[in-house]
């Protein structure tokens, strides 16, 4: 196997980084290696007046269909690195139960490593690629 076919084999199965913002029955994705951000609200509401997330299988559902959208996979199931935000209802942190849900909904969507941002304000692109290399 020559060394552009290795590469290119290398480049289907390196993890691809998602960030993802939750609003109030809305999602905005952004393929952080592409810089390439799809913004969706929910035909399905998943909040409700406490919870960002009050139904998961709603939210997971957009969610998938918007990183579908941004990866075209024809053939393999791609690994994604995750980085997810709440941007709504957040006001003097996230709950425990809150977290869980966010790091349960990165890993249904197909995150192999999710990170949680506890902050209030959106990270640029080169903030959420460092977050993501974090150890």
């Amino acid at each position: 196997m020559g060394l552009n076919n290795y590469t290119t084999v290398l480049n289907l199965i390196k993890p691809i980084p998602i960030y993802i913002k939750l609003y109030t029955d809305k999602v905005e994705i952004t393929r952080l290696d592409t810089d390439t951000t799809n913004t969706r609200l929910a035909s399905e509401k998943f909040s409700n007046a406490r919870l960002v997330v009050a139904n998961f299988y709603h939210a997971e559902q957009l969610t998938r269909a918007v990183i579908k959208e941004l990866i075209s996979s024809k053939f393999l199931q791609p690994t994604l690195k995750i980085l997810i935000q709440q941007m709504d209802k957040n006001e003097g942190g996230l709950s425990d139960v809150e977290k869980r849900v966010l790091r349960d909904l990165g890993e249904f969507v197909g995150g192999s490593l999710v990170k949680i941002v506890e902050q209030q304000t959106a990270l640029t692109t080169a903030e959420a690629l460092l977050v993501l290399s974090e150890k």
